[in-house]
């Protein structure tokens, strides 16, 4: 329970009248102000406000700027202090007025914080980059205008499908609607500004994508170059980067994806971490956009998976003695694999502490099925993705002390043909402490019976799967081609009895 008390310090700040209150020609033309916006989330010194009669509105864009109280030159001899140091006060000053507009019925405010200098607004221009520089105003008659968020000057107009566009013909000759035009009553910008999502008066919900150009035709390589960097924005941040996606074309899928793993490897290695999981689920969502690529989303997903399995074991451990300056069991073991990189898991065995792995029964039980595919997984993995041989290392390692159980053992073990196989060998060892060839969970050797050589250019059909055909209990593993093992280039997947095909 908080028993602090909580307090709240309040500042009377000047008044704001709005331009066109204070006009004799157009004082009761707005007789309410309908919205009222701050143009920042996290400071106020900015505001949006719309002045609205029956049938037409106007927005002005207001700023809160400290200036310079003049002082009497008496005042000034008299104390010099006053001299030194000019008092200030604060002002409201207008930025910014529309003319007279149609009724307003809703606005959105971008969310993206962006720089607002002389210098970064032409460089926006030149580069016709426009997220986070317009805001969004929805009339009645159905129709939204992005305007720009200091000049309020037009930058697009959309409109809905029941809205009426500016035609050429008389208005006497147009069809008259029965009733008012469907039109937008609330908005909201998503956070990279390139998707509006609005609710209209018939309960609809509707969503507009917004060019990062504002429709302005652009090169390949400079529409590549926004959405590279809003995807790098919202990598970093955390932010969703759907609206992102409703902008990349099929064949910009293969650029993006080598282009942001190129600026992910030339961050600090600590960044790489952090970012490691954000930049998979960023290059698998943008993998399923198109066929090409389509075959890639399943190993960025295994991976995001697999290392969420080694992130909740790595959770278990738990050290021997609380208060303990020492390394956590996790973060030593980690430190270990790094260290040694033979695939003899016998040689990180002897470096941790036994007590440090000990985990009761239940929860041991309760692990099997994470476990069990743990193994099935690395048997397609190891191969084809040596990058993973460190956290494989790690997950053999801590799962090793946890099979001397039978209750949450694997059924796994090697058939001939793969025993020319180092990474295979030493997985199986780990699996099974006694024996390469002998499951400890059954006391008997169960061999694996020998799929189909593995090929990636094999014809399309029906293929076996490693979890239902077993032997035994035991999981199957494909034989490579003689003692070949697959490609390094191979993309295998453990769903799949052969590779899915060449990695680009």
């Amino acid at each position: 329970v908080v028993s602090e008390k909580c307090r709240i310090d309040t500042e009377i700040l000047p008044s704001l009248f709005m331009r066109c209150t204070t006009d004799l020609n157009r004082k009761d033309k707005f007789p309410a102000i309908t919205h009222l916006k701050f143009l920042a989330r996290d400071m106020s010194e900015q505001v949006l406000l719309c002045a609205s009669s029956q049938t037409s509105s106007i927005v002005e864009c207001w700023s809160l700027r400290k200036e310079g109280l003049p002082v009497n030159n008496i005042f000034q001899q008299i104390s010099p202090v006053v001299g030194d140091k000019q008092p200030t006060i604060l002002k409201w000053r207008i930025l910014s007025a529309t003319n007279d507009l149609d009724r307003v019925s809703a606005v959105a405010l971008p969310k993206l914080p962006i720089s607002l200098t002389n210098t970064d607004l032409k460089v926006a221009s030149d580069t016709q980059f426009y997220p986070g520089l317009g805001l969004a105003l929805a009339f009645h008659d159905g129709s939204v205008h992005i305007v720009h968020r200091l000049s309020l000057q037009t930058m697009a107009v959309f409109y809905s499908s029941a809205a009426p566009r500016p035609v050429d013909e008389p208005a006497i000759k147009r069809p008259r609607t029965a009733g008012p035009a469907v039109h937008f009553k609330a908005m909201q910008l998503s956070w990279t500004s390139l998707a509006l999502v609005g609710i209209d008066n018939q309960s609809k919900l509707s969503m507009l994508r917004l060019s990062p150009s504002m429709g302005h035709p652009l090169e390949v390589g400079l529409a590549l170059r926004h959405l590279l960097f809003l995807l790098e924005y919202c990598m970093v941040t955390g932010y969703d980067w759907w609206d992102i996606l409703l902008h990349v074309q099929p064949n910009m899928v293969q650029s993006l994806v080598e282009k942001l793993h190129e600026e992910y490897t030339r961050q600090t290695a600590a960044l790489q971490q952090v970012l490691s999981t954000r930049i998979l689920a960023m290059k698998a969502s943008l993998c399923k956009l198109s066929p090409c690529t389509v075959t890639r989303v399943c190993d960025y997903h295994t991976k995001l998976f697999l290392i969420a399995i080694s992130s909740t074991l790595k959770s278990l451990l738990r050290p021997h003695f609380l208060n303990t300056p020492d390394k956590s069991p996790g973060d030593r073991l980690t430190e270990i694999c790094a260290k040694i990189t033979d695939v003899d898991i016998d040689k990180v065995m002897i470096n941790l502490k036994t007590e440090e792995f000990v985990l009761d029964m239940n929860t041991l039980q309760a692990l099997q099925q994470l476990l069990q595919w743990v193994g099935d997984f690395v048997l397609y993995l190891l191969a084809s993705l040596p990058n993973q041989v460190v956290m494989r290392a790690q997950l053999a390692s801590r799962t090793r002390r946890w099979w001397m159980s039978a209750a949450c053992c694997p059924a796994s073990c090697l058939s001939p043909a793969w025993t020319g196989c180092p990474p295979v060998m030493a997985w199986s060892a780990a699996c099974s402490p006694s024996s390469p060839f002998v499951c400890s969970s059954a006391g008997r050797p169960r061999c694996l019976a020998v799929l189909p050589p593995c090929s990636s250019t094999a014809s399309p059909g029906p293929q076996a799967s490693p979890r239902s055909t077993t032997c035994g209990g035991c999981t199957l593993a494909p034989a490579p081609q003689g003692n070949a093992k697959p490609a390094p280039d191979a993309a295998v997947s453990p769903c799949s009895s052969r590779p899915t095909g060449p990695r680009r």
